[in-house]
């Protein structure tokens, strides 16, 4: 099983989730429950159509689904939010600090979810060291104000 295995397995899971869950997920796209498992645990991937069915039911694109990024013109980004990264994100930022308005703290959190995207991406898509890296950024935003 290899890192690559596993960000598609993430993606076709975020593609389930966006349906709702397994079961329905299949019967829409009519893949058997056990193959869907199979992808998800990243032992086996899909073929072509299936990727191609999986991306058309979770309204992605095949490129993100496959690679993890989309291409507008010529620039390269992740398609869809990661919504544990921006809750981690948000909760060590209301820790640290006060903000009177939440659109004070949003131009914060889009700048630290932006560089931790990146740096996953560096890392081949790994979260293992997310955290770490929030905590280190919001350390030093600490130290300057």
């Amino acid at each position: 099983m290899n890192s690559d295995n596993i960000a598609l397995a993430e993606r076709i899971r975020l593609c389930v989730n966006k349906v709702g869950n397994g079961n329905e997920f299949c019967r829409i796209t009519g893949i058997n429950r056990r193959t869907l498992d199979y992808y998800l645990s990243a032992t086996s991937e899909p073929k072509a159509s299936a990727l191609s069915q999986i991306a058309k039911t979770a309204g992605v694109s095949l490129d993100w689904l496959i690679t993890g990024k989309e291409t507008h013109n010529g620039a390269s980004e992740t398609a869809s939010l990661d919504e544990a990264l921006l809750t981690e994100i948000i909760e060590y930022i209301d820790s640290e600090f006060k903000f009177e308005k939440a659109k004070n703290k949003a131009p914060l959190i889009a700048k630290i979810y932006a560089y931790i995207m990146k740096k996953r991406t560096e890392r081949e898509a790994s979260r293992e060291k997310d955290t770490a890296e929030i905590i280190d950024l919001i350390e030093v935003l600490k130290s300057a104000v």
